[in-house]
């Protein structure tokens, strides 16, 4: 039968399963760690566990991230710093974001393709509702901005390079704030369906509780990966550089060698910057912090594991696009939520995180 028992902090009467006793768990109110008492046992009450003997924070097929690398960001303990807090999740709370530390971890590109394979296979249908959901937001969004994008259109004739630039960039600009929010949401689900198995619609809502934090590590993410990349392509498109151009303009090919150079750096260093940067969304939903904190924290965890992420992306792009081929784009649609799972995982796993993929936690219920 469940054990029921008091918290020693809050008062809060819990129960837990039968079999539990001995464990320790985090209180869903005050968030404080307790025992739970042992029923099997003669003593009355149970003394907290000592942390030095759990394991160690390397369970993974990689190497440590560096022989003795101490963690500089002050997150509070828990009694497993790996799994997220016993009520992630629920639906009657504002929002629980996961506990312990954060320890950057070299990945090896076995263990990132395997690790994402279980989680896709195991969460094929979970990862497929959080797909839809970001789908029918992006659409959303799309038919809000289309009368914005059919005036840029209208305009692209007859308005000034500059304008037309700026107009474009802002268009983009724009657009790519706007899907920070449910993008924010779908990471928190992602992250509560590696860690527990599922995700409450209260997750989803993260995006807008989180709007401050994720909105300014979205602006500043465009400013400093995507700016550049933009400005060059737009203005390639505009001046007639590409088969595209709007202008009317016939590019000499000197034009043509100095933007194909100047496209082929600006992609370089927008894949780089996404790569080192582009885990704060992650960061903020998973551990409540500043937009500021989400950068040096992204900075840390992929230090190390830059060209393990472009050649795992290379080798999977690769693989995709031969799938798609042989079943005529049928297996690339049913593949599509592989990418979340590919994702998520490696930011758990570069973050020392571990996850079972399933429900692990102790289900806390308070009266």
């Amino acid at each position: 039968m469940p054990i029921e028992f008091i918290c020693s902090t809050c008062g809060a009467k819990l129960r837990v399963p039968d079999g539990t006793g001995g464990k320790n768990v985090a209180c869903p109110k005050c968030q404080a760690v307790s025992v739970i008492p042992d029923t099997t046992s003669s003593a009355s009450s149970a003394t907290p566990q000592d942390n030095s003997s759990s394991a160690p924070q390397d369970q993974f097929d990689s190497p440590a991230w560096a022989s003795g690398f101490r963690n500089p960001y002050q997150f509070n303990e828990s009694s497993n710093p790996y799994q997220a807090p016993p009520d992630f999740g629920r639906e009657d709370t504002p929002g629980i974001f996961a506990t312990g530390e954060i320890v950057p971890t070299r990945v090896s590109m076995g263990q990132l393709i395997r690790e994402s394979w279980n989680l896709f296979k195991t969460h094929y249908g979970m990862l497929w509702l959080i797909l839809l959901l970001l789908f029918g937001s992006g659409v959303a969004i799309g038919i809000c901005m289309s009368p914005l994008n059919i005036a840029i259109v209208f305009l692209q004739q007859t308005a000034p390079i500059f304008a037309l630039i700026t107009m474009q960039i802002g268009f983009a600009f724009l657009q790519n704030l706007l899907l920070t929010i449910p993008v924010a949401g779908g990471f928190a689900c992602l992250l509560s369906v590696a860690r527990t198995g599922g995700f409450s619609f209260n997750d989803f809502l993260i995006g807008f509780r989180k709007f401050v934090p994720c909105v300014t590590y979205s602006i500043l993410l465009w400013l400093i990966s995507a700016l550049p990349f933009a400005i060059i392509v737009n203005l390639a498109n505009d001046l007639g550089v590409t088969p595209t151009g709007r202008l009317g303009i016939r590019a000499t090919d000197e034009m043509i060698i100095v933007f194909g150079i100047l496209i082929v750096i600006s992609y370089l260093w927008y894949f780089f910057s996404s790569v080192r940067l582009g885990w704060g969304l992650f960061i903020i939903v998973d551990r409540n912090v500043s937009s500021s904190e989400a950068f040096r924290i992204s900075w840390d965890i992929s230090r190390g594991n830059v060209l393990t992420l472009f050649a795992t992306s290379l080798v999977l792009m690769v693989i995709f696009v031969f799938i798609a081929i042989v079943t005529l784009l049928i297996g690339a649609i049913l593949l599509a939520p592989y990418y979340h799972a590919f994702f998520t995982v490696c930011y758990l796993l570069m973050s020392g995180q571990n996850f079972q993929g399933k429900k692990t936690a102790i289900q806390l219920t308070e009266e």
